[in-house]
């Protein structure tokens, strides 16, 4: 937070956050902004621009200590009580409020939707320590144009797989399902899951998580079975093969 934004905070409240004022309509406003000041702003300093239009704007909120008619407390209502702010401090209190906000949308950015897979893989690849990569190799000459990658992080127990050449498939008739071998574990393959491939998709990245710990992978086998996958393959071909 650069010191600007926080002499206006500190306008409205003590140093750890109790509101200065003992008007309790007052120390509520104050109270929430202290909460919000410590739960969401980030240490990051708008731009030059963003901060002389927002003082220029308090300034105007400012420019008079008279007291501004408006309507009456039963025809206008606020979050925080009836009313609005008709002095000097009260247009104090707006302004800072105001101030807040936007520094806040500033700071957050556009929303965004749920983290896409590809971007998952790319967050993993850059911020797991322990991240695994492996190429895969087609399973038979069916899909011999297959190619992709999965990368897998043992302390997140998650990982992404990365295919292009993989045939479309209908979830009603089948689906595609990850196998984990980790000879640590079990001589039986963990299940990954089971996932789809949409038609004219010419890339598909998904997101697993297996159904039980995986220690030491060795392999990762994509086979494709049922709808709604299986509990042990007997498959014996497989889609796809990836050595670690």
């Amino acid at each position: 937070m650069n010191d600007e934004f926080q002499k206006a905070i500190d306008r409205v409240v003590d140093g750890d956050g109790t509101p200065t004022s003992s008007n309790p309509e007052d120390a509520a406003t104050q109270a929430a902004t202290a909460a919000i000041v410590r739960g969401l702003v980030r240490p990051e300093t708008p731009p030059k621009s963003l901060r002389e239009k927002l003082r220029r704007d308090a300034d105007r909120f400012v420019a008079t200590d008279k007291v501004v008619p408006f309507p009456k407390p039963e025809e206008a209502r606020t979050p925080f009580g009836n009313g609005f702010p008709t002095t000097a401090w009260g247009w104090q209190a707006v302004a800072a409020v105001a101030l807040l906000f936007a520094v806040l949308s500033w700071n957050r950015g556009p929303a965004s939707g749920p983290i896409r897979p590809e971007q998952g893989r790319v967050a993993l690849l850059r911020a797991a320590a322990d991240v695994t990569r492996a190429d895969f190799s087609p399973g038979s000459d069916r899909y011999a144009g297959l190619r992709g990658d999965v990368v897998w992080s043992t302390e997140g127990q998650e990982g992404y797989l990365r295919l292009e050449g993989v045939p479309a498939n209908d979830p009603s008739r089948s689906q595609y399902q990850l196998w984990i071998v980790d000879p640590d574990r079990d001589e039986f393959p963990v299940d990954g899951g089971v996932f789809d491939v949409p038609a004219n998709s010419k890339e598909a990245v998904v997101r697993f998580r297996p159904r039980l710990p995986v220690g030491r992978p060795t392999t990762f086998v994509i086979t494709r079975e049922q709808p709604g996958g299986v509990v042990k393959s007997r498959n014996p071909t497989p889609v796809a093969v990836a050595k670690i």
